[in-house]
Order: structure tokens, then C-alpha cells, then sequence
């Protein structure tokens, strides 16, 4: 039994892609190129396979329908040389190439393109099994053979050519009689959005506009920049659950708005306070050349080397007064902390070096001490190592303990300075009031 396919309308769009693969044939595929020039209203005739079955227990014989097959047809179109699309379809006939052909074919009255179209559509794969160019006066037509090789893979009605004018979307407001849409908290497709400066979805409070992206009708994204001043942009989602809702703006960094320290829970190198601790793996003191007073009767003036070298290089040399207390006072205000741009705030454990000035070296942070506030440093300074825990007080207390270049182990305990004995430094038997064994006794005479 043969079926010829009924078509209403006047005019017939005609395209192909040479993509096959694709499963879903979609009648909005963009891989499809127009066949321009055509010569013939073309159509397609389907053939119902029927089969007939003899049943034991009845005269009658019964007839089923089978599989739907398409009728080879011809595509013919006005031959024009070197023709693109001709050319590929010639060359598919001489390659044995399939095609995936569709037919829409347009029900509307009337020939204005301007206005949206609706027509019934006809999808099918093909090969192109021969062409002939036949000449009839002036005019040459090409008549290309198809053979198709299963059913329709995809029909139905669509529509097309709809027209999208100025001001629809967001297309092409913000000009002189386009103000726009404002719909920022709903999801009615991808748009443009005017914001204006009052409207409380506006994260910046000045007049400016928003990209609205949409995956479905159930969520998107949106995007909003500064149309003045330095260009900042923020983003957030939208999703539909039942209600709208909306994500909190976000921030988009840039060169013009970079992460603040805070952003990133990190230490400033400028000085900052931890709130947790910070493990180091080796610290490097960098010696510097700051001129500080130390305040004797006889003010004097001197280096940081100048005034540790006296302190540690020689036991005998110390100097009288309380220049230490405030030397010490003018070190511990001019310190500053240079650490890795990212040691985390909340705690973290270095890889590398932590560089700090010596006139402090690494400070801890200060705490309460019987009514008194007392701050630990870690210093290196002309080769003397030291751990200082000095009071905030003025003429506070002073206590640290080193090892100057000589090896010597010092400790300071409220100014009074002494050398720690160890088995490569023992006291003397006059220190301690004793008798060398090796001393010869004079008992004098019996």
C-alpha cells in the first residue's frame, strides 16, 4: 500500500548537514545550510510494508501494518556553476557520503518574511545515488537522485521569523525611548535589565544595567557592572523552587578591585595580629642601621650594633644606666613584622623563611602580667642570639637570655647580668670558695 504525503502551502524551504551522527535530528540545528535555487516543489512518498497472517481456526486472513519506509525522490534546483552547496552534494554522490535532508514546508498565507512563519517539517537521511544536469534553453537544472535510507527520523510543526524589535529583552535600551526592562528578580529568558540606582537589587546604588542568563526557567545567573567610576562587577544565581529566590552578589576580582588581607584571611605585611599560632621553620633577622639614644646621664648615641656589641661582645665593657630599658622601648615601637603574603591569620606552617627586622626580630603578643603587659622577641644582632621578654611599663623589668659570638650563655634578670656556667664553662674555685685539686696548700710551719 502506498501513502502519498499531503502538504499545504505555497513555498518549501529545503536544507542538509552533512552530520548524520547526531541522534536527536532537531528541527533547530544549526549545522543546517539552505538550498538556495530550487526548480521543483520537491516531495516524499512513504510506503507501509503490510503483512498477512493466516490465523488455523479462521477463514479469514488478517493483514498487519509494518515498518514505514520513504520512496526514493528527486531534488531538482536551478544549476549554477561552482555553486557551494551543489558542489558538496555532487561530491557526496561520488563519495557514497550520507546526508541528512529537511523539508519545512510552509503553511502560512501570504509572502511577508518579516512575520513568523509556522509550517510542517520533514527530517530524513539520504544518500545521493546520481545526479544529471539537463539543459532546456537557457536554463540548466540540476536533478540530483535520493535515496532514502530509513523513515522520517523527525516531523512535526514549528515556527520561524519571529521578529525581535528594538526593546525587547533589553535589546538596544538605555538610548532615547528604550528605557528598558526592569524585571531583575524574575526569570523570564536571557535580557538586559536596567537598573536604576534605587532599586534595592542594585549592589552598587548608581544607575547602571544587568546581564540576565537563564539555563532553564528554573534557574540562571546574573551579572551587573559600575557604569561610572572605576569598573567593578558582582554575580549571583536565581532559581526558581517554588518561589524566586536569589544568592547574595558576590564579588568579581579584578585588577581594579583586588582581595583585601581580609578577604583572604591573610597576615598584612604592613603588622597584623594572629589569632592563632604560627610555626616557622627557620627565621633569618635582617641587621639594620637605626640610630637609637639610650638615656644615661651622659646621653649617648649609637647604632644597634654599636649598643649589643657592648652588651654581649664584652662582659667587662658594659655600660652604667638605663640606656638598655630604653633602647629596648625604641626597638620594640620601631619593629615591624615582614611575613609571607599568604601565612594564614587563623594559624599555618611555613615552607620558607620569615624575614623581620632586628631591632625587634619576632614579637608574640603582649598579655597581662600582674597588672604589667610583657612581650617576647626572638633576635639575632652581631651574631649574639637572644629571647627578650621586655614590660611595656616605663623602667619596667628586662629579662633575656643569649649566646653572644664568644658562645657564651647570658642571662639578665631585672639588669643584673651573669654568664650561665655549662660543662665547657665552669666557675673557678675562687668563684665558688673552693680548692683546686690541682692547687699546692702551704700549711705552714708545725
Amino acid at each position: 500500500m502506498e501513502k502519498q504525503d499531503i502538504f499545504t502551502g505555497s513555498r518549501v524551504d529545503v536544507s542538509f548537514t552533512m552530520n548524520t551522527q547526531n541522534e536527536t535530528a532537531s528541527f533547530f540545528d544549526p549545522d543546517y545550510t539552505d538550498i538556495k535555487n530550487l526548480a521543483a516543489f520537491p516531495t516524499l512518498t512513504s510506503k507501509t510494508a503490510i503483512s498477512e497472517i493466516e490465523t488455523y481456526d479462521d477463514d479469514m486472513t488478517s493483514k498487519l501494518s509494518g515498518d514505514i519506509s520513504l520512496e526514493p525522490t528527486k531534488l531538482s534546483m536551478s544549476y549554477v556553476i561552482n555553486d557551494p552547496v551543489q558542489t558538496t552534494l555532487i561530491q557526496a554522490a561520488k563519495d557514497k557520503t550520507p546526508v541528512r535532508f529537511k523539508n519545512f514546508y510552509i503553511i502560512d498565507t501570504g509572502e511577508n518574511k518579516s512575520s513568523s512563519q509556522t509550517g510542517y517539517y520533514q527530517i530524513y537521511d539520504a544518500f545521493v545515488s546520481g545526479h544529471e544536469i539537463v539543459n532546456a534553453g537557457s536554463i540548466a537544472t540540476l536533478n540530483l537522485n535520493i535515496a532514502p535510507t530509513n523513515g522520517i527520523l523527525s516531523e512535526g510543526v514549528a515556527q520561524i521569523g519571529e521578529v525581535m524589535r528594538k526593546g525587547d529583552y533589553g535589546v538596544g535600551a538605555g538610548v532615547e525611548g528604550y528605557e528598558g526592562v526592569k524585571d531583575s528578580s524574575s526569570l523570564t529568558g536571557n535580557r538586559w535589565v536596567t537598573m536604576d540606582a534605587a532599586n534595592s537589587d542594585n549592589p552598587f546604588g548608581s544607575d547602571t544595567s544587568m546581564m540576565a542568563i537563564q539555563y532553564s526557567e528554573k534557574q540562571g545567573w546574573q551579572l551587573i557592572g559600575t557604569s561610572t567610576g572605576k569598573p567593578l562587577l558582582r554575580l549571583r544565581n536565581i532559581q526558581d523552587k517554588g518561589k524566586v529566590t536569589k544568592s547574595k552578589w558576590v564579588k568579581v576580582y579584578t585588577d581594579e578591585e583586588k582581595p583585601t588581607n581580609d578577604d583572604l584571611n591573610l597576615v598584612s605585611r604592613a603588622g597584623d595580629t594572629m589569632t592563632g599560632r604560627l610555626t616557622l621553620p627557620t627565621i633569618d633577622v635582617k641587621n639594620t642601621d637605626t640610630a637609637i639614644t639610650w638615656g644615661n646621664a651622659g646621653a649617648k648615641t649609637a647604632n644597634t650594633g654599636d649598643i649589643w656589641g657592648k652588651v654581649f661582645g664584652s662582659f667587662v665593657d658594659k655600660p652604667e644606666g638605663a640606656w638598655l630599658s630604653e633602647a629596648l622601648k625604641v626597638i620594640a615601637k620601631n619593629a615591624q613584622t615582614e611575613t609571607n603574603k599568604k601565612v594564614s591569620k587563623s594559624g599555618d606552617t611555613m615552607t620558607g623563611q620569615l624575614i623581620v627586622p632586628s631591632e625587634m626580630g619576632l614579637r608574640t603578643a603582649s598579655s597581662p602580667h600582674e597588672e604589667e603587659s610583657f612581650y617576647t622577641t626572638i633576635s639575632n644582632i652581631n651574631d649574639t642570639s637572644t629571647l627578650i621578654r621586655v614590660s611595656d611599663i616605663e623602667d619596667g623589668p628586662i629579662h633575656y637570655i643569649g649566646i653572644n659570638k664568644s658562645g657564651h650563655a647570658l642571662v639578665n634578670e631585672n639588669g643584673l647580668i651573669s654568664r650561665i656556667y655549662h660543662q665547657n664553662f665552669k666557675p673557678t674555685p675562687l668563684e665558688i670558695k673552693a680548692v683546686a685539686l690541682s692547687e699546692v696548700l702551704d700549711a705552714g710551719e708545725f
